[in-house]
């Protein structure tokens, strides 16, 4: 966890071993909804925005499956952040 500071907000970017993306996440969601409890927690995942409509199924998978993980959690907010394609 980097403990990095975008104006007075603190930013915790999440290392993950290979391909293992939500109990990382979630474990960090816990540890940080148990220092602090009532703050509200902001999850920000890149969203590949494609060139063609036929590469869409291609991308955003793990993404898609983080956004339904937290959906039912109370205090997490999920945002995504548009990354588009260069070929």
């Amino acid at each position: 966890m980097a403990g990095d500071v975008a104006g007075d907000v603190p930013l915790d970017v999440v290392a993950s071993p290979y391909w293992e993306v939500a109990a990382p996440l979630l474990s960090t969601i816990t540890k940080l909804r148990d220092e602090h409890p009532g703050d509200v927690v902001t999850v920000m995942l890149p969203e590949v925005v494609p060139r063609h409509w036929w590469q869409e199924p291609l991308h955003n998978q793990t993404g898609l499956a983080l956004k339904v993980a937290l959906l039912y959690e109370p205090g997490i907010v999920v945002t995504s952040v548009p990354t588009h394609l260069r070929e």
